[in-house]
């Protein structure tokens, strides 16, 4: 089945896939995927230009690329956009001698970097950790066009193997722990990373777009110069009821020192699972968010506003939609009741506010 046929699938297909392993790519947005899509294009027309801050998983971005719209991506992560250049944008494969190189270079005896010292005993066994270590320095110096699925691929390796497919907590003795298990977890743990990475360079190459329609941006979205975009999609960290907001960088800044090592002077060697610092964004508490939303509005003042939200987050559905309703002349509300696996009750409505 073509890529484009995903909103007829409830995000079956090539969703199901190649996005199976990192919970940012789980969770809400993937299954409302269709509902949101319906949303976005009820507000523009085939090919215009698209601003997808905070793009996170990269989905959204996929969707609207493999809808033939022009997109630009901005992220604080690396990860993220890296991901996005990866699925979406044009990249390539590994050639096969590429690839034997890779694993042959991963798997030898030699040199490691400080990540293999620094992460000790806290995410993976120490032969796995080199082995990423060493995959990740191969990566590095591979052409610029084969990085972005080659990364992809470690990442997805790198998440299948961990507890929760996170990085943020410490917590190697879940996974090695000799104890009775009745859940299927432990054979995908204890598969080799070779295994692993060529699995997911194979999905890469199944269902990358390589379209020339998609940009990256790596950091503020306010500082992106305001250019002819029809519409700003905004899906911002989620600050919940009590204020706090999700951490991405303790989730997934392991996976920005994979590619560029420099990144280590940001660690936090005060926490257990030593994560990167974050970098300080306007979504980190409510009023910030609402400085921050105000911000873009005005940077971006020809382009139509939307934001992916959930109802029980701060600031609250109504101060969002009175904020936009101050700077632009119509905001549509969408609103989709969200219900998770083994739950009978509803837990709050995924909401999509347009301002034009």
């Amino acid at each position: 089945m073509a890529k484009t046929d995903y909103l007829q699938m409830d995000l079956g297909g090539p969703f199901k896939e190649f996005r199976l392993y990192s919970s940012r790519f789980q969770g809400s947005k993937r299954r409302v995927m269709p509902w949101l899509m319906e949303g976005i294009q009820n507000h523009l027309q085939p090919g215009q230009r698209v601003l997808d801050a905070y793009t996170g998983s990269g989905l959204v971005t996929y969707a609207l690329t493999s809808k033939g719209y022009e997109v630009t991506s901005s992220d604080q992560l690396l990860s993220s956009l890296m991901t996005v250049q990866a699925m979406s944008g044009e990249s390539r494969d590994l050639e096969p001698s590429e690839l034997s190189d890779a694993l042959a270079f991963a798997s030898a005896n030699g040199s490691a970097t400080k990540l293999s010292s620094i992460y000790a005993g806290i995410f993976f066994p120490q032969e796995e950790l080199i082995w990423l270590d060493r995959m990740s320095q191969f990566i590095q110096n591979l052409p610029k066009d084969a990085q972005p699925r080659a990364f992809w691929a470690l990442f997805q390796s790198a998440l299948a193997k961990r507890p929760y497919n996170l990085f943020h907590r410490s917590n190697l003795d879940m996974r090695t722990r000799e104890v009775s298990r009745s859940f299927g977890n432990k054979a995908t743990w204890e598969k080799p990373f070779p295994d692993h990475f060529a699995k997911f360079l194979a999905e890469a190459s199944t269902h990358a777009l390589n379209s020339s329609r998609v940009e990256t941006f790596h950091g503020d979205p306010l500082n992106i110069k305001a250019s002819n975009f029809e519409m700003v999609y905004l899906d911002p960290p989620y600050i919940n009821g009590r204020g706090q907001t999700t951490p991405y960088f303790d989730y997934y800044g392991f996976l920005d020192l994979l590619i560029n090592p420099s990144l280590i002077e940001r660690i936090n060697h005060e926490k257990a699972n030593k994560p990167l610092e974050p970098v300080e964004g306007g979504w980190h508490t409510p009023d910030a968010a609402l400085e921050t939303l105000e911000k873009l509005m005005l940077n971006f003042p020809s382009a139509k506003i939307g934001l992916s939200y959930r109802s029980d987050g701060q600031p609250s559905m109504d101060t969002l939609i009175g904020l936009m309703q101050n700077k632009r002349e119509k905001v549509t509300t969408y609103m989709k009741p969200l219900k998770y696996a083994l739950s009978t009750k509803v837990d709050a409505e995924e909401i999509l506010l347009v301002a034009e």
